[in-house]
């Protein structure tokens, strides 16, 4: 049983390395997040039990997202 259930999709942040201008970077940075995830996480962290529900697609960017907010 959970306190609080949060539904919603992911987004994804693109960033370049510090230093890095956009127009020459060769490599982004990637993190995911949303409002809905960061509250689930947020509440888990206080020790409230919480669950994020979405759909991630089958790949290794859908695992790659999952195991980040699991984290």
């Amino acid at each position: 049983m959970f306190d609080v259930t949060t539904f919603g999709e992911c987004m994804l942040r693109f960033s370049v390395p510090e230093g890095t201008r956009l127009q020459a970077a060769a490599q982004f940075d990637v993190r995911p997040g949303g409002a809905e995830a960061n509250c689930a996480i947020l509440l888990a962290r206080l020790g409230h039990p919480s669950s994020w529900h979405s759909a991630l697609p089958d790949s290794a960017l859908g695992r790659m997202i999952g195991d980040h907010l699991r984290s």
